[in-house]
């Protein structure tokens, strides 16, 4: 019983707050429920964006791996071979190049 009359001691006590402060309070409410929702979603951004990132970063250094797996046996390659050996422009084929420093 001490539990049922605590419960409606506190929803009395908001129902008088509602009463004299009304819509500010409303307004306070939708304000913090608005912040937290903005900040919710800029959490859920940021893990998004990290994973592409990763995705990108492993993309990448595989690609690297499989150029220098072409390259074995002292073969020389061209732009073109290692393009089409991995499906990426003419630019990713010459930036990968770069970072080997072939």
């Amino acid at each position: 019983m001490v539990y049922i009359a605590s419960i409606s001691r506190i929803k009395g006590n908001i129902y008088l707050v509602l009463l004299k402060y009304g819509s500010s309070v409303v307004v306070l409410l939708l304000g913090v429920v608005f912040i937290l929702v903005i900040l919710l979603l800029t959490l859920k951004f940021q893990q998004f964006a990290s994973s592409k990132v990763d995705e990108a970063v492993e993309k990448k250094e595989l690609n690297k791996q499989k150029i220098v797996e072409l390259f074995e046996g002292d073969r020389e390659l061209t732009n073109e071979e290692i393009r089409k050996a991995l499906g990426v422009s003419e630019r990713s084929a010459v930036r990968y190049m770069d970072e080997l420093g072939a």
